[in-house]
């Protein structure tokens, strides 16, 4: 059975942890579909990173990134963009 969901929400895992777990979406780890990052500590650098990596992963369909301190309203559009399209994905 794969991975589906991975709920890390209040382990303060930061840009550094964030960065960890990009690179292993990046690399097609798992087939996630559901994501908490919530209330990690996690600024527009680990966001940044989020984003990019979400840009090549068709299976996450969802993204808690509430309580960070995510200041660039452009990364969360951007990511909530990509969500959305990979929520229509997985529909077809």
């Amino acid at each position: 059975v794969a991975l589906q969901e991975l709920w890390l929400g209040g382990n303060e895992l930061g840009d550094e942890g964030a960065t960890s777990l990009a690179a292993a979406i990046h690399e097609g780890c798992c087939a996630l579909s559901v994501l908490d990052l919530s209330n990690n500590g996690i600024t527009d650098v680990g966001a940044r990173t989020l984003l990019d990596s979400l840009a090549s992963n068709h299976h996450i369909a969802k993204v808690d990134l509430s309580g960070n301190d995510i200041t660039d309203d452009e990364i969360l559009r951007n990511i909530n963009s990509l969500l959305e399209k990979n929520q229509k994905l997985r529909k077809k």
